[in-house]
Formats: C-alpha cells, structure tokens, sequence
C-alpha cells in the first residue's frame, strides 16, 4: 500500500531502474509526473540516492510533438538533471525479435524530448542498422506527427 510503482529492474551496476507502464494514450501523459513520484519514493522511503536510479516510461507509442507528455520530460531533465527513458512496446518487440538484450545501460541512449521525440538513434546504435520503417509510421521510435 506504501508503493505505487508499475515496475522495478535491476540495472547496470548497482543502479536500479523504476517504471512506468501506460497502455493509453491519455495516461502517458501523466507517467513523468508518476516517474518522479516513484523516484521519490525510492529515496525517501529506501534510502536510494536519486544518482543510482534509472527511469524508464514504458508505453505502446509516443505521444505526437506537440504533446505536453516532451515538454515536461525536457523541464525533469533541465531542473532535476533526471533523464527519463521513453521506450515502447514495438521498440521492444522488435530487439527481442532482432535476439538484442539490453544489459550495458543503454537507458541513457533512449532519452526523447521536445528537441528530438524520438529513439531511432538509440535502436539504430543497438542493432547496428536502421530499424524497421513500418515501426516508425506506428509510432514505435518517436512522435509521427
């Protein structure tokens, strides 16, 4: 009752990595205030210094540009120095599907804001080429419109 994470994961090193899991596009818009909510958490009541805990929003796909969802991950990162990850299910499938792991603390590759909404540079590093067009149309690596 005293935690309302959707999910933690063991990082690189001795990080820990805090998620937020949204399905809809109208809670997707609430997940970096959720995020921060965790991390809070996190420290005050486990004593975790803010330094040691990566975040990561999890959500079937981005926000549009325009989207307040950017604006508020940029803000968290410029005030806070907390850079959120955004990943989507697509982009998951498809480095599950490519037989990639994500085990060498990539989650800073995947940093998206209102300057550049989008992870293609980060799948790109992953699997050493471009990634599938049809996940970009879906909006599987960034904003599409």
């Amino acid at each position: 009752t005293n935690m309302r994470i959707d999910g933690i994961f063991k990082s690189v090193g001795d990080r820990i990595g805090v998620a937020e899991i949204e399905f809809s596009e109208e809670a997707v818009m609430d997940s970096p205030r959720d995020i921060l909510d965790d991390c809070a958490v996190l420290n005050a009541r486990h004593a975790i210094p803010l330094q040691r805990i990566d975040p990561l929003i999890v959500s079937l796909r981005f926000p549009n540009k325009r989207s307040e969802y950017w604006r508020v991950i940029q803000d968290i990162g410029t005030v806070l120095n907390v850079k959120i990850a955004s990943i989507t299910i697509g982009a998951m499938l498809l480095l599950l599907w490519s037989n990639h792991t994500l085990n060498k603390n990539p989650w800073k590759w995947f940093y998206a804001d209102t300057e550049t909404p989008t992870i293609e540079p980060a799948l790109e590093r992953i699997l050493g080429s471009k990634p599938c067009p049809a996940g970009a149309y879906l909006g599987w690596y960034g904003s599409i419109k």
